[in-house]
């Protein structure tokens, strides 16, 4: 919950199996569309670590 406004964040969460490799990654945004594109940005940005 928020205080003092009526602005609400929205999560996104994955978990992944990466070779059984446990991966969960978060992200927060002000709209569900933006919390996914920062999401899909995490993935790519992980898995391309791997």
């Amino acid at each position: 919950m928020s205080s003092g406004g009526s602005k609400s964040d929205v999560a996104a969460h994955v978990t992944l199996d990466v070779n059984g490799v446990p991966i969960n990654l978060t992200a927060v945004g002000s709209t569900a569309r933006e919390a996914v594109d920062l999401l899909q940005a995490k993935v790519h940005t992980r898995l391309d670590r791997m």
